[in-house]
């Protein structure tokens, strides 16, 4: 097929999925999103682009599972086991020591793009392990955002499957979870330790989570969001991040992410293979 063709063709899909599922993907990189429709186009064995925007024309459940690719997270508890170890022993654990006297006794987190929350609700099993231990005394409040609401009602229903829960520690599972058939829930004191609500970071006119009476953060978790977005949109969601996180903050990308040359000074790297950045101005 010629690149102009499945230029236009892949226009039309984008422009499909804003008009039908108020889905604005014109900002991710177009390789990503070609790659997610070309494994689509395979599984409903179609032909081409052209044929398969026809599919999504007629068959409403298909425009769903599109949807569903492109927003998918893949997230299970404590995944990148490193990064929560040193969240919970270094970061949480000094906030704990040196701002006892700060923001009001109070500590917020945010988790953006936590998908169906088993990010925001580690951070919470971390923070019960240190406040049970008479470490952490500061009031935590924990937000998680994402654009899917499917996954956030699923967040706040707070079941998941054993698979979800491999990289988590046995004692962890059975104080805070209850076993219900093939399932595992959280208890309702974890639950309750997370504010779920949508967010779109790409909105030009929202900064943080909605319905907060404050803008800045202690701790922001932002990890394998930003990896699908052109540079550039890369760039000002990372300012917008910045601007969201107090001096002396931590901002916790995902493995594969960095930040760009120009925070340089700004944001000091404190765990190279964790990619932990402290904000320093």
């Amino acid at each position: 097929m010629e690149m102009a063709q499945t230029f236009e063709n892949m226009k039309l899909i984008i422009e499909y999925l804003k008009r039908s599922r108020n889905m604005d993907l014109s900002k991710y990189r177009s390789g990503n999103l070609e790659k997610k429709v070309l494994e689509r186009i395979s599984i409903r064995g179609c032909t081409d682009l052209a044929g398969y925007i026809s599919l999504l024309e007629v068959d409403p459940q298909e425009a769903d599972s599109l949807a569903e690719s492109l927003l998918i997270g893949h997230s299970s508890f404590f995944r990148d086991p490193l990064t929560f170890e040193y969240l919970g022993s270094q970061v949480l654990t000094d906030m704990a020591l040196s701002r006892g006297e700060k923001r009001n006794g109070f500590l917020n987190i945010w988790s953006c793009g936590c998908y169906t929350g088993e990010e925001p609700y580690s951070v919470a099993l971390l923070v019960k392990e240190l406040q049970d231990k008479g470490i952490l005394k500061l009031k935590i409040n924990i937000f998680g955002t994402d654009i899917n609401r499917e996954a956030l009602e699923h967040a706040r229903w707070g079941c998941y499957s054993s698979r979800s829960l491999e990289n988590s520690r046995f004692g962890l599972v059975k104080r805070y979870f209850r076993h219900d058939g093939e399932r595992y829930c959280l208890k309702e004191d974890i639950k309750g330790m997370v504010h779920f609500s949508e967010h779109d970071l790409l909105s030009p006119d929202s900064r943080g989570p909605s319905g907060i009476v404050f803008s800045s953060f202690d701790i922001i978790l932002c990890r394998n969001v930003l990896l699908y977005m052109e540079t550039e949109i890369r760039k000002r969601l990372f300012e917008r991040l910045y601007e969201n996180l107090v001096t002396g903050g931590y901002l916790i990308l995902g493995n594969a992410e960095t930040l760009p040359g120009s925070f340089a000074g700004r944001m000091m790297e404190i765990s190279e293979p964790c990619r932990i950045y402290y904000k320093a101005y």
